[in-house]
């Protein structure tokens, strides 16, 4: 249990062993997300569906689409999905490079969407990934960063772009070791 849902993992997702703390993240994202009702909501990376499912209650599940890789974290998704009974969120496995594209979102009739959550592994996001994030402009983004340097040279090109910071906090999730994570707010640059 996670953010009042249930989940379900299998042997090769992702999932945070601290949930404890991993509550505290899950709520700090839901706070600066802040999706609107009926705003649609990328998360990319989306693993087993953490952030996909507990925005899905403020945005409407057929708003949410989780965005990742590994078919099998995909499948978990779906299953925490339907289990959690939000089985319109969307989940598209594959290459975000690719599937995160304009031109493969207008072929899945998917929207640009008004918030974009980002959890990418340890060596930050790929620069195509980058770039369609600026075509796509989202209004705000939520970066979760477990690697701050990495997240640092992913938010130079979305600053660049009129993205603005507006705030950062990190969350400790694992005690007594040099890690942590840090989430970052930005914003659409007005002007």
């Amino acid at each position: 249990r996670l953010g009042g849902l249930r989940f379900s993992i299998s042997a090769h997702s992702f999932f945070q062993t601290n949930t404890l703390q991993a509550e505290r993240l899950v709520a700090l994202v839901r706070e600066w997300a802040a999706p609107a009702a009926g705003q649609v909501v990328f998360d990319l990376y989306s693993g087993c569906g953490v952030f996909a499912l507990a925005l899905a209650g403020l945005a409407g599940p057929e708003r949410v689409v989780g965005f990742e890789l590994a078919e099998n974290a995909v499948a978990d998704a779906r299953a925490n999905a339907a289990r959690n009974d939000l089985e319109g969120v969307r989940f598209v496995a594959g290459d975000l490079a690719l599937t995160l594209a304009p031109e493969s979102l207008a072929l899945r009739g998917l929207s640009a969407p008004a918030v974009c959550v980002i959890d990418p592994p340890r060596a930050g996001v790929h620069r195509r990934v980058l770039d369609s994030l600026c075509l796509l402009a989202p209004e705000r983004l939520i970066y979760v960063s477990c690697n701050p340097r990495s997240a640092l040279q992913d938010l130079v090109p979305l600053l660049a772009v009129g993205y603005r910071l507006e705030r950062v906090q990190p969350v400790d999730l694992f005690p007594h070791t040099p890690h942590l994570e840090c989430v970052f707010q930005l914003s659409r640059g007005r002007g």
